[in-house]
């Protein structure tokens, strides 16, 4: 059992019965490596097994990152229109197709370790965020807060680590000469230049559960 994380387990779970009706979501579940993320991706998993169709992706700690690793994992992909976008075709018209075979049927997409994607991955999950809200669909991404493998020269996001979503907080100016400050999902400056942590953002920022 995963005592201490029964509540974003819940959370997630709850999320998740909810594009059962139609209201899609991304949720992240961030913290740093060995604390528990494929554990509780697992555990969602497992309650969820016989209400949704479920399907995984990872990326994998590769030197160079292959475009488009999130898209090569999953079934639904037409394979001819991945190769196309590979070959610098339209990577909108793939991402089109997928999200409307992903949405076919009442899904959760579960994503491992988006610390270590490529930028056309990252693409592909803001494409899915900014569209997912009327859909029968849900993202479940796991990611470091730190990326400290092969790849390992981001820069850190700093996600706290909270266990519940973060309120939204206004945007506001900071007092030291016109720096930002934390925008309205609480992010701040620094954050928001790590990828994982602009995508969230880009998403929606509702739904980020920190582990610690």
């Amino acid at each position: 059992m995963l005592l201490e994380r029964d509540n974003i387990v819940a959370q997630l779970g709850r999320l998740a019965g909810e594009s059962l009706t139609g209201r899609g979501s991304v949720a992240f579940v961030v913290g740093e490596a060995g604390i528990g993320k494929t554990s509780v991706l697992r555990a969602v998993a497992e309650r969820l097994a016989d209400r949704l169709r479920l399907l995984w992706s990872a990326c994998e700690d590769l030197s160079t990152a292959e475009a488009l690793t999130l898209l090569r994992e999953l079934s639904v992909v037409n394979g001819d229109a991945l190769d196309h976008a590979t070959d610098s075709g339209s990577r909108l018209a793939l991402f089109g197709d997928t999200l409307e075979r992903l949405a076919k049927f009442p899904t959760v997409l579960l994503i491992e370790n988006l610390h270590w994607s490529d930028v056309g991955s990252i693409d592909f999950v803001r494409y899915i965020g900014r569209r997912i809200a009327d859909l029968p669909l849900m993202l479940i991404v796991s990611s470091r807060n730190k990326d400290q493998g092969a790849r390992g020269q981001r820069p850190a996001a700093n996600d706290p680590p909270s266990l519940r979503p973060r309120p939204p907080v206004p945007s506001r100016r900071g007092q030291d000469g016109g720096g930002e400050g934390p925008d309205r999902f609480g992010t701040s400056r620094d954050d928001r230049r790590h990828p994982v942590a602009r995508l969230r953002n880009a998403c929606g920022g509702r739904h980020a559960f920190g582990l610690d």
